[in-house]
């Protein structure tokens, strides 16, 4: 079976609309505990993102995130291969893939969540990752 993009994104994903301002968007990135919010259309359809990496300037929290917003975001459909969503966020240099269902979002990806295809393979159960020592070229870090 193959892995695709449903199995890892992060559903039910937060999504803002372009006349939403930049405070409602910093107020849902600190609520939730999230790094990045697509902006769609009515419609659902994805036409920006906006990363907290955006919000950093000293921005008037009244700007609409239209215009902050990334304007080129990167799209998959939900069934994409894990490999391919890879590959097209390594390729464009690129921490977010907005996945859609029929051209509207139904979740995002983020290159985190692809640390959950490693966890899967190198723990088998919870007790193996409790007792993982992660080493480094210069020490070994016990797990906290």
């Amino acid at each position: 079976m193959s892995v695709t993009v449903n199995d890892l994104m992060s559903p039910g994903v937060v999504v803002a609309q372009p006349d939403h301002t930049v405070e409602y968007v910093r107020r849902q990135m600190r609520t939730l505990e999230i790094h990045a919010i697509p902006v769609a259309e009515d419609d659902g359809t994805p036409i920006g993102l906006v990363q907290s990496r955006n919000l950093i300037a000293d921005l008037d929290p009244a700007k609409p995130v239209r215009e902050v917003m990334e304007k080129d975001v990167l799209t998959a459909e939900r069934g994409t291969n894990v490999r391919l969503a890879a590959k097209i966020l390594r390729q464009n240099r690129r921490n977010h893939l907005i996945i859609t269902d029929a051209g509207a979002i139904v979740g995002i990806l983020s290159s985190f969540d692809f640390l959950k295809l490693v966890e899967g393979v190198e723990f088998q159960d919870e007790e193996d990752a409790e007792d993982a020592t992660f080493k480094t070229d210069v020490f070994d870090v016990p797990k906290t």
